[in-house]
């Protein structure tokens, strides 16, 4: 059975580095590398992460500024679909739910209350306690 090699070719050429599979005697085509600046064969570089344009940064930043907004918006979302989902959807909602109200800072044990009730207006009344206080802190 064949293996797996990764070779420079030519070694440290800066123009064009490449693998080479060996299965047996024969050896299958050169794929070119990305990165071709890498004189190590063992090493891999990731590609670089590109730069945000100010358009891209200001998006990033409106979206972490306004999080708590989003959440709490896609949590009355999920309160009206579990008054109308039952059985396994009904509990990929709860898992959501709980995901959502742990990141807004909600404590467990009311986590842990409003899904042993599994009534979805206690949760509802949870996400009107959260929107008056996001008022008041914005007021």
């Amino acid at each position: 059975m064949g293996q797996l090699q990764p070779s420079l070719h030519p070694p440290c050429d800066f123009t064009g580095a490449a693998f080479s599979v060996t299965i047996g005697d024969s050896e299958e085509p050169m794929i070119p590398l990305a990165d071709s600046s890498v004189c190590d064969p063992l090493r891999f570089e990731r590609p670089r992460m590109t730069q945000h344009t100010k358009y891209q940064q200001n998006i990033i930043k409106n979206y972490y500024k306004n999080r708590d907004s989003i959440s709490l918006q896609r949590l009355q979302e999920l309160v009206t679909e579990l008054y109308l989902t039952e059985g396994k959807k009904r509990e990929q909602h709860w898992k959501t739910i709980i995901g959502h109200l742990e990141k807004l800072g909600v404590k467990q044990d009311t986590i842990d209350h409003l899904v042993k009730q599994n009534k979805p207006e206690l949760v509802l009344g949870v996400v009107e306690a959260l929107l008056k206080k996001q008022e008041q802190q914005a007021g």
